[in-house]
């Protein structure tokens, strides 16, 4: 499948910069963190510190109001990003912003290791293999990173993209917010900014926000990326 390639091009930042802005946050800790789990397991729920750090996302964003307001959210379907989403977009916004749930954003399909510790399945020659090449890995009867990557830049270009160009172009302040996964997530980062797999990987923390600004067309600049400020009282 082909998907176009969305280049990071800091220099072109356009009228509206820093207020066009595309939000991706991790879901909050949820029991498979604990357990180390690997896959979708899209059932998992939040534990009761993934709703308080949801929640604390949310009074940060709260606070800041102005031009910070999300105007749009997208939820990966698995229980524990929708329910990120939920506490954190209620916490900041009430019940008045639309989340709209999808398929598109869930976490790599771990095949038939889904569910399994992630200690009990990477080691050794299965290690190694992934090691040399984390971008074409692919555990039987599940996804490699690189269909990863492309599934989540068709959805941002098809859903997100006109959204995030339409209002660049009418210089008006916009902001979406993706709830999604961290595997998903550094596979979209990758594929905006052609990062190498086996050189450059990323550890999101949970409720981390990662900001890009939109930059007109398919370009964005990286402004921060795995902020996690709120956890911490600030």
């Amino acid at each position: 499948m082909e998907v176009p390639q969305v280049e990071a091009d800091a220099a072109t930042r356009g009228s509206s910069f820093q207020l066009v802005r595309l939000l991706l946050v991790r879901h909050g800790q949820a029991v498979t963190n604990l357990t180390h789990a690997i896959g979708r397991n899209n059932s998992t729920p939040l534990t009761p510190t993934g709703e308080e750090q949801a929640q604390r996302l949310g009074k940060l964003w709260q606070k800041r109001g102005g031009g910070w307001v999300v105007d749009k959210a997208y939820a990966s379907a698995a229980v524990r990003a929708r329910h990120t989403a939920q506490l954190a977009c209620g916490v900041a916004y009430g019940e008045t912003l639309p989340i709209v749930v999808t398929d598109d954003i869930v976490e790599i399909n771990r095949g038939e290791k889904e569910g399994h510790s992630a200690g009990d399945v990477f080691f050794g020659a299965v290690l190694d293999e992934y090691l040399r090449d984390p971008y074409h890995f692919r555990l039987p009867g599940g996804e490699s990173e690189e269909e990863v990557e492309h599934r989540m830049l068709a959805f941002l270009n098809k859903e997100v993209i006109p959204e995030l160009q339409e209002a660049w172009s009418s210089n008006k302040p916009h902001t979406v917010a993706l709830f999604s996964h961290g595997c998903a997530l550094r596979c979209l980062l990758r594929g905006i900014f052609g990062w190498d797999a086996t050189a450059v990987r990323l550890e999101l923390a949970n409720t981390s926000v990662t900001e890009l600004i939109y930059c007109g067309g398919l370009r964005f600049s990286l402004h921060t990326i795995n902020d996690t400020q709120h956890l911490f009282g600030q």
